[in-house]
């Protein structure tokens, strides 16, 4: 049973990853709060909430599925030529930061007393779909482009 949850986390959380990936990167055509703050957190989160859904869970548990599914995410990036290897190197540090974030709320969410696993998954999807806002609110006016 824990590995059908292993592979049902990885399919929902890759998908939901790559569905607000693509509407910001592609049709929204910005880098920008969504890609570096709300996808790695919610890869953390929902990686943990779906893999363990058990409350004896422990931290560490938390953040090795939180790890595994950046990895995979990071990997698909590479193989599908989204990205290359050096924009997720530097991405890197932040990326680990935000999902490691997002495991430790799901840990802490394990007690159904403090918080209610699907009010945050759904308020977190939320804030997920309205950050596509943040990356577009101040856009500069007057760029001009630099060619080499």
């Amino acid at each position: 049973m824990k590995n059908k949850l292993k592979w049902i986390a990885i399919g929902v959380t890759l998908c939901l990853i790559l569905i607000l990936g693509l509407l910001s990167v592609k049709v929204m055509h910005e880098y920008g709060w969504t890609v570096f703050i709300c996808e790695p957190f919610l890869i953390g989160l929902l990686a943990t909430f779906i893999t363990y859904r058990k409350p004896e869970m422990t931290s560490s548990e938390c953040i090795k599925a939180g790890v595994l599914h950046l990895g995979l995410a990071c990997v698909g990036l590479l193989v599908f030529a989204i990205e290359g290897m050096v924009c997720i190197l530097m991405a890197s540090p932040i990326l680990i930061i935000m999902t490691f974030l997002g495991a430790y709320v799901a840990y802490v969410a394990q007690d159904r007393k403090v918080l209610n696993r699907t009010n945050v998954i759904l308020l977190l999807m939320v804030a997920a779909i309205g950050s596509l806002s943040f990356d577009s609110i101040q856009m500069p006016e007057g760029l001009i482009p630099v060619r080499t």
